[in-house]
């Protein structure tokens, strides 16, 4: 249903033309909010358009690049946001030694300089309006040193910690950071990641980690939950009057989130040495 106050409010999602920046786009416009979706290209906003309209909701589009702050720096500040949602990421898989430094240097700029860049390019709107929400979409392997994902999960751990020292920064202000921490859930993302193993592991001196890796990919999809169950936490982090610091996706991610706190860290290594045969 449809919430009058809700329709003054303009949310930008980045990542929004597929997976959970999709669902999430969807979900936000059928609670009322006014929704910016940002894609990376004309295809992508293409493509968010489409599927707005076959779900019979409304959502602008805007096309900029995560990784070039110069597409979006003047650009955030005339939406007169409310809320941001940083969402978009992508896995650069493959085993840190495989992982070419200066695809690193890319994905930390899209992953952690931009939303940030983009969360404070904001913050003037939300400050004029004296309320406003930073939503940055994290995840539940932090701590985990899963194996052939180390550059994604570096770039999640750096965003917990902005997320973190952001929202305390911001006490007191009516600004709210929180933190969205999804388990494994089913998105474009796991193609992509196994095409970046493919394309690594032949040269690699680890090719039956790489191998496996792809085994438990394909092997999981089909058990992995809908983007839409995330897109509904981050309706929640929105739409409550006092929202929570962090929400955590799928009963696998509280077990693996509380896991990653009480578990010894040898045993946590063990696992995932054995689980890839490393």
């Amino acid at each position: 249903m449809l919430n009058n106050d809700f329709a003054r409010r303009r949310v930008l999602v980045t990542g929004a033309s597929s997976g959970i920046g999709l669902a999430t786009s969807l979900e936000l416009a059928r609670l009322g909010f006014q929704v910016i979706g940002a894609a990376r290209s004309d295809d992508g906003a293409d493509v968010l358009r489409s599927e707005a309209n076959r779900a019979g909701v409304s959502v602008s589009t805007t096309v900029f690049d995560l990784a070039d702050e110069s597409s979006y720096r003047q650009l955030i500040p005339s939406l007169d946001l409310w809320a941001v949602v940083n969402n978009a990421s992508y896995p650069n898989a493959g085993a840190i030694e495989d992982v070419p430094l200066a695809d690193v240097r890319i994905q930390l700029e899209a992953m952690v300089v931009a939303p940030a860049a983009v969360a404070l390019a904001a913050l003037p709107s939300m400050r004029r309006r004296g309320s406003g929400r930073i939503v940055n979409v994290g995840s539940v392997a932090v701590g985990s040193g899963v194996p052939m994902l180390g550059w994604y999960l570096a770039c999640k751990h750096a965003l917990a910690g902005l997320t973190e020292v952001l929202r305390n920064e911001l006490s007191g202000s009516h600004i709210h950071v929180i933190s969205v921490d999804p388990s494994t859930i089913d998105t474009p993302i796991w193609d992509r990641t196994h095409l970046d193993l493919q394309r690594r592991y032949r040269g690699s001196s680890q090719r039956a980690s790489y191998e496996r890796a792809m085994w438990i990919i394909d092997s999981l999809r089909r058990w992995m939950r809908s983007p839409d169950t995330v897109a509904k936490a981050v309706g929640r982090a929105l739409v409550s009057g006092k929202p929570r610091a962090s929400y955590t996706v799928g009963f696998d991610g509280h077990l693996l989130a509380m896991g990653s706190r009480v578990v010894p860290r040898r045993m946590i290594d063990s696992i995932s040495r054995t689980v890839l045969d490393a």
